[in-house]
């Protein structure tokens, strides 16, 4: 093995172009916000060489705007996998950014754009073509999500980030391109690939599938919390409250309204505590799906109209202060790759009752209440004793709080370097 200063490591960032070519906001939370705080942390890594690749065909252009809009990583080198691609990417940026001149445009990408001179080298890939032979100077792509270019045929080390199998353990009708496109990817992987779990569940599931893979080489780092999510004082948090007339007590959740979240049973554990505390509200935020028709009639046959509020998605500024004067965040869902929301809502204090399945169980620890997502009585009990038991509800959220502080991107990004680092020992 030959002595590493530093490890030349690729980090695909098409993610980022996902959601720019595409246009929607929804993608903006998810494995967009891991891939945008892993670039962000690994950019950090004195240990590492990074730079940034796109293998995702016309989302190389839209990864590009990392550059334009998030200034901490303009400094980050972007390979392409070749110079006709970077072609792609300079129009792009010239069509949309109309403030600068075509000049300044071809100067501002020679500036930012790692582009190595092209030989007649090349490496024919599924869905992309590889041109650029400096790619095969780096000792590591890593890829935090599936793209289109066949795995299989990468030529040097290559790490795959697997964030959940939701698409094949729960497939919906919607969805059936996805499910379609995940097995695919899955049939791609060897026993030469690392892969990088974010939990234990998520590892246990892939492991069940008997895939063509070292389990050795599959490995768990879980994500972190972002810094953004701290409990924000009364005073701020109320102009944030006031902008949705919210004036009492009230228990959240943040999350998609589709089924495998399972608000229906939230709500009708809601219901059965309801008169209890006939004045506290009951708020949802999240992007409306399979499932909003049925909570909807849910919400009328139990007459809560006035009790519950679909806000629909909201800014994270917004959530943050909701969050923070919230009474209890709730988390009925059936199944999660880690589990993000819960530990958002922890880092700003807020007591958690939280399904004891999949990972979730992994990310509350025992700072929350554990619950049976299918048992509606369960959740309501579990509900009713943090609601009447201010020293118990003071307790969980100092439990919250410590919690949190133990999922850093930090630690993340260290603790992947360590297998960067692993890789190369191993596979030299």
């Amino acid at each position: 093995m030959r002595n590493y200063e530093k490890i030349k490591l690729l980090f695909d960032i098409s993610r980022f172009g996902s959601v720019w070519i595409d246009g929607s906001k929804k993608d903006i939370r998810g494995i967009y916000r891991v891939v945008l705080e892993l670039a962000k942390n690994l950019s950090k890594e004195e240990s590492l060489d990074l730079a940034f690749t796109s293998l995702s065909d016309k989302k190389i252009c839209g990864a590009s705007q990392i550059y334009h809009k998030k200034s901490d990583l303009r400094d980050i080198s972007f390979v392409p996998p070749s110079l006709s691609y970077s072609q792609y990417i300079l129009a792009r940026f010239a069509q949309i950014y109309k403030k600068y001149t075509k000049l300044q445009s071809k100067l501002q990408f020679k500036r930012i754009l790692n582009i190595h001179s092209t030989s007649k080298t090349t490496h024919q890939y599924s869905g992309i073509e590889i041109k650029n032979p400096s790619m095969l100077n780096y000792d590591i792509i890593h890829l935090p999500f599936f793209v289109k270019t066949n795995i299989k045929e990468i030529p040097f080390r290559t790490l795959i980030t697997i964030h959940d199998l939701i698409p094949i353990l729960y497939p919906t009708p919607e969805h059936i391109e996805l499910t379609q496109f995940i097995e695919a990817k899955l049939k791609e992987l060897t026993p030469r690939h690392w892969i990088h779990c974010i939990s234990e569940s998520t590892r246990k599931d892939l492991l069940k599938l008997n895939l063509d893979i070292d389990p050795q080489k599959v490995f768990v780092v879980p994500n972190g919390v972002s810094d953004f999510f701290y409990k924000i004082d009364k005073e701020n948090a109320k102009k944030i409250l006031d902008k949705y007339n919210i004036t009492n007590d009230y228990i959240i959740t943040l999350s998609t309204i589709q089924k495998r979240k399972n608000i229906e049973n939230a709500i009708k554990a809601f219901h059965n505590i309801h008169s209890n505390y006939p004045d506290l509200k009951y708020i949802i935020v999240g992007y409306f799906s399979d499932s909003y028709l049925q909570v909807k009639e849910l919400i009328n046959k139990y007459k809560l109209n006035n009790h519950i509020i679909l806000l629909g998605h909201i800014p994270d500024e917004d959530i943050r202060a909701l969050y923070s004067m919230a009474r209890i965040f709730l988390f009925t869902s059936f199944y999660e790759g880690f589990g993000l929301p819960p530990l958002e809502a922890m880092a700003c204090g807020l007591p958690v009752v939280a399904s004891n399945t999949s990972s979730i169980p992994e990310v509350v620890g025992e700072s929350g209440l554990l619950i049976d997502p299918n048992d509606v009585s369960d959740i309501a009990n579990k509900l009713n004793i943090i609601l009447k038991d201010s020293k118990l509800c003071k307790k969980l959220s100092q439990k919250s709080l410590e919690q949190s502080r133990k999922f850093t991107w930090q630690n993340t990004t260290h603790k992947l370097t360590e297998y960067y680092t692993k890789m190369i020992e191993q596979d030299s």
